[in-house]
């Protein structure tokens, strides 16, 4: 065949589709009106069919729902009550425990209280024996050992533990209207009046700590060592600042452990504080009186 002429109206005219070539079918138009088709010629035998099949799919989809919430409500209550038997057991897991520390508890205080008996059965004993010994306490003041055991001793009791202390010294007596002679109360600086005072309750209470503990031969040492300090200070320095000095010592070691030996040793601040230059004692009379007569030797040596 050969090719039509540029010129020929068939070339040059334009594409028009005709009605039936521009017409695309829809599936979906196509389905719908099937459906209605089908159902505008279902017959009503068939709608019924239809109707009782959906029927029963909508029932085995509510039994469906039914079973599953069945099922969940039976899983949780499973889990509810595993959880109470756990709890249960839990709790009584803890209440088993909790018998058997207050069991550990009661027995450790009974051990504990019959150490503390059997303890004070041998304190009493040693305060019997201390007690029935007049060369280191009199035995009125028994009391003042009970405490120096229990740690509530005061240093400025001191003078209750002499040999005598119902003894009235010369420079602590005190007049009462109708004559009597009575001695100032125990317990103050008042009762230790000189280094010799002191000295003589510190012993013994260094006798009575060593019969209570069985102390250490360090322990011994380094009291023996103090009280040695307070009565060299006393030859150089006031008695009443070298009382203050051995006073501050004993009670701190009595708070902080009297069995330790550290505890007896003089710090340099407490003996700066109280025996400084300002503490030493002035020149006694006799000495004064000595060195006027060694000054006059000296002075008739380089006359002659």
């Amino acid at each position: 065949m050969s090719p039509r002429p540029l010129n020929d109206p068939l070339v040059n005219a334009p594409f028009t589709a005709t009605r039936s070539q521009s017409r695309i079918p829809n599936p979906l138009r196509s389905r719908s009106s099937s459906t209605r088709t089908m159902s505008s010629s279902e017959t009503p035998a068939e709608k019924a069919i239809r109707a009782e099949e959906k029927a029963r799919l909508d029932e085995l989809h509510n039994e469906e729902l039914l079973d599953r919430q069945a099922a969940r409500a039976e899983r949780k209550a499973k889990f509810d009550a595993e959880q109470i038997v756990a709890k249960a057991r839990a709790d009584a897991e803890l209440d088993a425990l909790k018998a058997a520390n207050a069991e550990k508890l009661e027995n450790m205080k009974t051990a504990a209280a019959n150490a503390t008996l059997a303890e004070e059965a041998v304190h009493q004993a040693k305060f019997m024996a201390i007690e029935k010994n007049p060369a280191v306490i009199n035995a009125a003041e028994v009391d003042s050992v009970a405490n120096i055991w229990k740690g509530t001793f005061v240093a400025e009791n001191l003078a209750k533990l002499r040999n005598n202390p119902s003894r009235v010294e010369t420079n602590k007596i005190e007049f009462t209207t109708d004559g009597r002679v009575l001695a100032t109360s125990t317990g103050s600086r008042k009762d230790l009046a000189s280094v010799d005072v002191w000295l003589e309750g510190f012993t013994n209470y260094t006798i009575i700590v060593q019969t209570l503990w069985n102390t250490s031969h360090t322990l011994s040492t380094a009291m023996t060592q103090f009280h040695q300090k307070i009565v060299m200070l006393s030859a150089t320095y006031i008695w009443a600042n070298v009382l203050n000095l051995a006073l501050q010592v004993h009670n701190r070691a009595i708070r902080n452990s009297q069995m330790a030996p550290a505890n007896w040793t003089i710090p340099n601040e407490l003996h700066a504080a109280n025996c400084d230059w300002s503490s030493v004692k002035p020149p006694t009379s006799k000495a004064s009186s000595a060195s006027k007569r060694s000054r006059a030797d000296t002075n008739t040596a380089h006359a002659d």
